[in-house]
């Protein structure tokens, strides 16, 4: 067990040196973009947030895994699939739609998990 630190420490220090920060990548009066985990803590994936108000639209440059964490809403892709996942349900965005609008009622959240080489950064979004 030597291995292990196993000295007690403040929850401040934890917080410091093993969270990742939010990073605000898009801010409107409707809708935040944050950057969770990215390059600068691995390669390996990226987690995404998106919170928004009403109706928002967005362009979909990558593939990625999402979970609603709020909200009731209705997703709607170029094609007219239609889903309305609930609070913990988990979707596939794929790469080949194009254009995802996202309807709610009230305000919700998307958790998005990208793979390796993604760039979520180009996907524009509006309202």
């Amino acid at each position: 067990l030597d291995v292990f630190d196993l000295e007690p420490k403040p929850v401040s220090r934890i917080q410091n040196e093993n969270r990742c920060q939010p990073e605000t990548m898009t801010q409107e009066p409707d809708y935040l973009r944050q950057r969770l985990v990215g390059p600068a803590q691995t390669e390996c994936f990226q987690v995404w947030k998106t919170s928004w108000k009403g109706t928002l639209r967005r362009s979909v440059e990558n593939f990625a895994i999402g979970i609603i964490l709020q909200g009731k809403c209705q997703l709607v892709d170029n094609l007219g699939t239609t889903e309305t996942p609930q609070p913990f349900d988990r979707i596939v965005i794929p790469k080949g739609i194009e254009q995802l609008s996202l309807f709610c009622d009230g305000s919700a959240e998307l958790l998005e998990c990208f793979a390796p080489g993604a760039h979520p950064e180009k996907e524009m979004l509006s309202t």
